[in-house]
C-alpha cells in the first residue's frame, strides 16, 4: 500500500467549476445547508469558493469558511448527476487553507491520534497470520471483535504500535501529516494478505483512496463469516426491535448496505428502517471535523438523525450503526447505540466476551 499524491485545488478546479455552473438541485440533501441556512455551504457554494480561489491563485477568509462547513458525508453525491466527489475537493482547498494559516479553530483537535489496539485484540491474536485487523484511531471495540473472530476460531493478526492511517489528518487539511500517518501505517502492513477495519472511514480511505483491494471493512469481513458466526449469535436478540443506522463512510462511501443487515436478522432482531436510510441516511455530523468547527450546527444536525431514529422505533432507543464517531455522538443525543461489533459480542455465550 503506497498513499497517493492528493489532489490539488488545481486539480479538483475543474470538477469544481462544473459543479458552480449546476442549477444546486442537490441542496436539499446537504445536512450542512439544511442545519445553517447557508447558501455558501451548500455543495454548490463550496464549489463555487474552492473554483473562485482556484482562478485567483490563492484561498482566503472565505474559501475557509465554505469548505470547513462540509462533514463528508456524500449525500450530496448520490443525488449528483456528474457524480462528483465533493469531500476530495474540500480536502485540497483545505490543505491549501491550512498552509495558508486561515484554518479555523478546532482543526488540531479533529486530526487524527495514534492509538494502540486493545490488550484483548493482542492478547487473541497470531502472529503472521495473513489477516490484520486494523481497529483505526476511534474504535473502542477491540475486545469485541477479538471475542468475534475467537468465537469462529478466525486466526488474525494485529498492528501492535501505535499508528493512525491518516484519514482525519487529511480531512482537516494537515495533508503532510496525514500522508506521514499513511506511510507508517502502509509499513505495518506490508505483509498482510487482507487488512480488516473496523472504522469505516479509515476504510474507505484504505481501500478507495489509496486503492488497497486487500481491505475489507468490518461488517463485510463478519458477514463472508456468518455461516460459522450466526450460530453463535441467533436467537439471543429474538423479538428486539434495533434500528440501523447506515454510516455515511460503509454506506455512501463503499456502497456496504446489505451485509450489516444480514448480521443484525441473524440474531433475531427485528430491523427497523428510518425514514432516511440506506443511500439517503442522513448524517450525525462528526465527520471530516465539521462536529470540531461548528459544534452548534452539527448539534443540530445530531439532533434530526436522533429524532429520524426515534420515530422509526416508536420510543424505543435501540440504535446499532458501525461508526464509531456516529455512535458516540447518538449516545450524547440520549440513544441506546452501540458499535455493530460491541452489540453482536454482547449477544455471544456467557464468558466469551
Amino acid at each position: 500500500m503506497t498513499p497517493p499524491h492528493l489532489p490539488t485545488i488545481a486539480d479538483v478546479r475543474a470538477a469544481a467549476e462544473h459543479c458552480s455552473y449546476n442549477a444546486k438541485l442537490c441542496r436539499f440533501a446537504c445536512p450542512v445547508a439544511t442545519a445553517t441556512g447557508k447558501e455558501s455551504v451548500t455543495p454548490w457554494g463550496i464549489n463555487r469558493a474552492i473554483a473562485a480561489a482556484a482562478q485567483a491563485g490563492a484561498v482566503n477568509g472565505a474559501t475557509a469558511a465554505a469548505v470547513y462547513g462540509c462533514t463528508g458525508c456524500r449525500a450530496c453525491g448520490g443525488v449528483c448527476l456528474p457524480g462528483l466527489d465533493l469531500p476530495t475537493h474540500v480536502r485540497a482547498a483545505r490543505a491549501e487553507v491550512v498552509a495558508a494559516g486561515l484554518a479555523p479553530p478546532g482543526v488540531d483537535a479533529a486530526a487524527g491520534r495514534a492509538r494502540t489496539p486493545a490488550e484483548e485484540l493482542v492478547a487473541g491474536a497470531t502472529r503472521g497470520a495473513g489477516t490484520v485487523v486494523y481497529p483505526g484511531c476511534r474504535s473502542a471495540d477491540g475486545a469485541a471483535v477479538a471475542a468475534l473472530l475467537a468465537a469462529v476460531d478466525e486466526p488474525y493478526d494485529v498492528v501492535r504500535e501505535p499508528t493512525c492511517c491518516g484519514a482525519r489528518s487529511i480531512d482537516v487539511g494537515l495533508a503532510e501529516r496525514g500522508l506521514g500517518e499513511a506511510a507508517q501505517l502502509a509499513g505495518h502492513l506490508a505483509g498482510a494478505d487482507r487488512v480488516v477495519v473496523a472504522d469505516p472511514h479509515c476504510a474507505r480511505l484504505l481501500r478507495t483512496d489509496h486503492a488497497d483491494d486487500r481491505v475489507v471493512a468490518l461488517p463485510v469481513f463478519l458477514a463472508d463469516l456468518l455461516d460459522r458466526l450466526g450460530p453463535c449469535l441467533r436467537p439471543t436478540a429474538t423479538g428486539r426491535r434495533v434500528a440501523w443506522h447506515d454510516p455515511c463512510w460503509l454506506g455512501r462511501g463503499m456502497a456496504a448496505y446489505q451485509e450489516p443487515r444480514a448480521l443484525l436478522v441473524a440474531t433475531g432482531a427485528e430491523v427497523v428502517e428510518p425514514a432516511h436510510t440506506r443511500e439517503h441516511a442522513r448524517c450525525t455530523g462528526g465527520g471530516m471535523g465539521y462536529a470540531e468547527v461548528d459544534p452548534p450546527a452539527a448539534g443540530a444536525i445530531l439532533a434530526a438523525r436522533a429524532a429520524d431514529l426515534r420515530c422509526a422505533l416508536d420510543g424505543a432507543a435501540t440504535v446499532v450503526t458501525a461508526c464509531p464517531t456516529a455512535a458516540d455522538r447518538l449516545r450524547r443525543a440520549g440513544l441506546d447505540a452501540h458499535d455493530l461489533s460491541g452489540w453482536l459480542a454482547g449477544l455471544l455465550p456467557a464468558g466469551r466476551l
